[in-house]
């Protein structure tokens, strides 16, 4: 996800508010802060915009306090970075008064921020991620102990528990999305939680809601322009008619062995779009996992293309999700020029392509993947 979404979610991940309204300033946003274990340094207050984080204005800690005062021109997403140690993510709009109180001395450091309904609703956003990714990192090291130990059977049944915890947890953030009501809480949660791949009807009536209640918002804008974005790469996608020759090209993995798609003809091959950064990826990447090893012997194999830019990080990832099968990018990102060859707008995004070289199933995941190889691999 990019834009505002990818930039949203680092800082909604760590967010942790209260409370109600407190007080309201016509026109103008007034976010007032005490800091526990400090009295002095200069405290940063910056926006996020579409693409970047915009510094507005700084002021200097005064008896362990800050205050600052700005005309915005509508709600919309801040932060306030304390000493660049800690920061604190909050949403505010013209007539807010809010009262921030934090630690200011770790990122980990506790913080609350009263004074909207905004910000008590990404607090419950903010704590239901986390308890996911809490959950969801400790059995990713459970699922990759078990299958050094060769234990396949029990590493396949963690996953499957997996998939059934985050879906319990899709669950909790729809009623969450449908309690909150349209609006930047319920647009945040929605982003960095719940994968277009999944249910992107979900997320386009959200996006249908929003137009309605924040028809100028810039947030609604992006929002929506993600979501028509995966909206067309499906009807692109829908493009490639089953049996259609599957776009050749060339790529380099991570050694700099370059390995050509075409090369791997005579084998079902599963093309697979995804990125180090891409959480719904790496969510997946588990069942990826699973699938390779029950298949991998019976003329099947994969090719992961990754959409990262850092090869560094694009490393630690393979190697963190146990992804021993080919991979393979040319590291510029969004710019790939094989995204752009099989008009991937999203990600994780897969093709299976048979013997032949021909495109036969497209964005199979899951259980869904598994019944199509059992139904080629006779």
């Amino acid at each position: 996800m990019k834009k505002i979404l990818s930039v949203t979610l680092a800082l909604l991940i760590v967010a942790s508010c209260d409370k109600k309204n407190e007080g309201s300033t016509a026109g103008k946003l007034k976010i007032r802060g005490k800091v526990k274990h400090t009295d002095t340094g200069y405290v940063v207050l910056k926006e996020v915009g579409d693409t970047n984080v915009i510094p507005l204005d700084s002021v200097k800690l005064k008896d362990g306090t800050f205050t600052f005062e700005i005309t915005p021109k509508e709600k919309t997403f801040y932060y306030v970075e304390l000493f660049k140690k800690q920061t604190v993510f909050l949403i505010g709009g013209p007539k807010d008064t809010l009262y921030v109180e934090a630690d200011g001395d770790s990122q980990m450091g506790k913080f609350t921020v009263k004074g909207s309904k905004d910000n008590e609703q990404i607090k419950q956003a903010a704590d239901l991620i986390n308890e996911y990714q809490k959950e969801f990192n400790e059995k990713q090291q459970s699922y990759m102990m078990l299958m050094q130990q060769g234990k396949t059977a029990e590493a396949q049944q963690l996953v499957s528990s997996i998939d059934a915890f985050y879906a319990l947890k899709i669950k909790e953030a729809k009623d969450l999305i449908n309690a909150f009501g349209p609006g930047l809480p319920a647009m945040s949660l929605a982003a960095n939680f719940i994968s277009p791949e999944r249910d992107l009807p979900f997320l386009d009536t959200l996006a249908q809601k929003l137009k309605k209640e924040m028809p100028n918002s810039k947030h609604t804008k992006s929002f929506t322009e993600f979501i028509d974005k995966h909206k067309a790469a499906q009807s692109s996608a829908q493009g490639f008619a089953l049996g259609t020759p599957a776009p050749d090209f060339s790529a380099s993995t991570p050694t700099g062995e370059w390995i050509k798609l075409s090369s791997l003809k005579g084998k079902y091959v599963l093309l697979d779009f995804w990125a180090s950064w891409c959480k719904p990826c790496r969510q997946e990447n588990p069942n990826v996992v699973k699938t390779y090893n029950a298949y991998k012997n019976k003329n099947f194999t994969i090719l992961s293309v990754s959409l990262d830019e850092e090869k560094e990080a694009w490393i630690a990832a393979i190697k963190k999700d146990g992804l021993i099968w080919s991979q393979v990018s040319d590291l510029k990102g969004w710019g790939s020029d094989i995204a752009a060859l099989y008009h991937v707008q999203g990600i994780p995004a897969t093709f299976l392509v048979d013997p032949d070289g021909k495109i036969i199933a497209q964005n199979l995941r899951g259980d869904a993947l598994e019944a199509k190889l059992k139904e080629v691999l006779k």
